[in-house]
């Protein structure tokens, strides 16, 4: 999208704000561009099938803590726009009620007890490994669908709230908080800085002594700015490099050794998945079910900061696992 000064006023409030004031300023600058009167942001566990989503986090504005209650207990499980949204969550789709669920009396009757007659909804990267996030944003009169031009902003923002969300947590979760991390965000195509934390800088200059402050070094640019996402090990620092259409999104952690980071519990289950195991398998073997697997699964991907099962297994061996 072409709105820099939008981003960037995005990813400077994932680092500043604590959590819920960050999704406090993203939804007042959404509502600069978009007309909604509620609205959702979540991110849950995504199930095998694609059917069902499981919250694991919920920020809602305009509504009450009675419809986030009922939302959870009634809608969540059986929703069926869930499938549509995971099958293609990079879209932004237009939701009429009456029309969508006309097979689900219970669902349209939720909505009318909360004045939702239509949404716009999608979805995106959730904040863990095999996770979803989705941005609902609920209207009235369906007649009064967004413009076409309106959506594909949407659509083009929704990556960018995603990583900042994503920073967000990092940065300014109590969970994430004994994990030290530092941010950037660069412009792809020339490599400047456009917004940086000092530690950051700090650890490019502790791998890299040519660093000015302001251009990630050549050689670098060449190896994480030319691909969607690169993860890049230095002497001491781990780096992740995701590219967003013409930004890049930076990352930089200590590598650590696994045995420090994780609990006893998930690293046995991890190093188990690690061997080629299945979920159901794993949880037969230690007495616990796959879902709990799975979710067990996602908190290592996460407090490790790694993406895939070849990553997993780098960390196992290196760790001694």
């Amino acid at each position: 999208m072409e709105d820099d000064a939008l981003l960037l006023r995005i990813y400077q409030a994932a680092r500043v704000h604590a959590v819920n004031d960050f999704q406090r300023a993203v939804v007042a600058l959404l509502r600069t561009r978009l007309s909604f009167v509620s609205m959702m942001w979540g991110s849950g566990l995504v199930t095998p099938d694609r059917s069902e989503v499981v919250p694991t986090a919920l920020y809602i504005e305009g509504m009450s803590d009675d419809f986030l209650r009922r939302w959870v207990d009634e809608v969540a499980g059986s929703d069926p726009v869930i499938p549509i949204l995971a099958r293609a969550p990079e879209c932004a789709h237009v939701i009429d009620v009456k029309q969508v669920y006309r097979q689900y009396p219970r669902l349209v009757e939720f909505g009318r007890e909360f004045g939702i007659e239509s949404y716009v909804l999608i979805g995106g990267p959730g904040l863990e490994h095999e996770h979803m996030s989705w941005l609902s944003l609920y209207g009235g009169d369906p007649k009064t669908r967004p413009a076409d031009a309106e959506l594909r902003w949407l659509e083009a923002l929704m990556p960018h709230l995603c990583e900042a969300w994503k920073i967000n947590t990092a940065i300014h979760s109590p969970r994430q908080r004994s994990n030290p991390s530092s941010f950037a965000l660069a412009d792809g195509a020339t490599a400047r800085l456009l917004s940086s934390d000092d530690a950051f800088k700090i650890f490019l200059i502790d791998e890299w002594a040519d660093f000015d402050g302001r251009i990630v070094p050549r050689h670098l640019a060449r190896t994480w700015f030319q691909q969607d996402e690169v993860l890049f090990d230095g002497r001491g620092v781990r780096f992740h490099a995701k590219r967003v259409r013409n930004l890049v999104y930076l990352s930089a952690s200590p590598i650590a050794r696994l045995s420090g980071e994780l609990s006893p519990r998930l690293r046995q289950v991890a190093s188990m998945y690690s061997k080629g195991l299945s979920h159901k398998e794993i949880a037969q073997r230690i007495g616990i079910s796959p879902a709990t697997v799975r979710n067990q699964i996602a908190a290592t991907y996460a407090q490790l900061r790694i993406h895939t099962k070849i990553e997993l297994l780098e960390r196992m061996v290196d760790g001694g696992g």
